[in-house]
């Protein structure tokens, strides 16, 4: 009787074994679109259907912008773009799919923000945009109810861009910013909110009769003084 149980587990192990072996791929969907806020049921298929197969580990290459859990729940956290890769536990097979997050809140259109590309570039990006000042250092742009600042160091290379708005849109500016960013509360200054992104930190303010958005790279230091001085330059210059 022994001998017939241990003969018995042989084969089902080895059946087991052959089944697994005949896993050739699993797939997902390759693209999808979401809102901040959604979530969103990964629904992963193999081939062929009859394959044993192992569990899965999920990973997101950018949880800033959307998260995943070991069930394969995607949590839509900010706008922007990441890759969730899918993996078999023993790695033999993978898949990805990219998420694309969309905002809900569309207050205004926010500027060129990759920092050190060319003033040149800058010119070629903003397509929708009327320039109404320049000089080597500096592009300002007017578009309906916005101004856009752009400014550029000694070799034209963007370090600074910023957005003047109307006063009336401050109470719906926090509800835009939380959908693209993360708030740092500010310890220093009462006047202004900060905000930070993948690499970027922006600073928003309300001065006289308009509110100013202030985006730069980030440096692990306050930017608070070069957003004062940057809407300074703003208000100089704009209309």
């Amino acid at each position: 009787m022994k001998r017939f149980f241990i003969i018995n587990l042989v084969i089902i192990i080895a059946v087991a074994c052959e089944m697994e072996s005949r896993l050739e791929s699993i797939e997902v969907v390759s693209d999808i679109e979401a809102y901040v806020g959604d979530k969103i049921e990964l629904d992963v298929s193999h081939s062929p259907v009859d394959a044993n197969v192992p569990a899965y580990h999920y990973r997101s290459n950018n949880r800033f912008v959307a998260s995943v859990d070991d069930q394969g729940t995607v949590i839509c956290n900010r706008v922007g773009t990441c890759t969730i890769v899918i993996a078999t536990a023993d790695t033999r097979f993978s898949t990805r799919c990219t998420i694309t997050v969309l905002p809900k809140n569309k207050l205004f259109c926010e500027p060129t923000l990759d920092f050190n590309i060319t003033k040149t570039m800058v010119k070629l990006r903003e397509t929708n945009r009327t320039i109404i000042s320049e000089t080597e250092t500096m592009l300002l742009y007017q578009d309906s109810e916005q101004q856009v600042l752009y400014q550029f160091d000694e070799n034209q290379k963007l370090i600074t861009s910023s957005v003047k708005l109307p006063a009336d849109v401050f109470p719906r500016l926090a509800d835009f910013m939380i959908e693209r960013y993360e708030q740092h509360p500010s310890t220093e200054r009462s006047d202004i909110q900060i905000w930070r992104g993948i690499k970027m930190e922006v600073v928003t303010k309300m001065v006289g009769n308009s509110c100013f958005v202030v985006y730069n790279p980030f440096s692990g230091k306050s930017t608070c003084s070069g957003a004062d001085q940057t809407i300074d330059i703003f208000r100089s210059v704009s209309k």
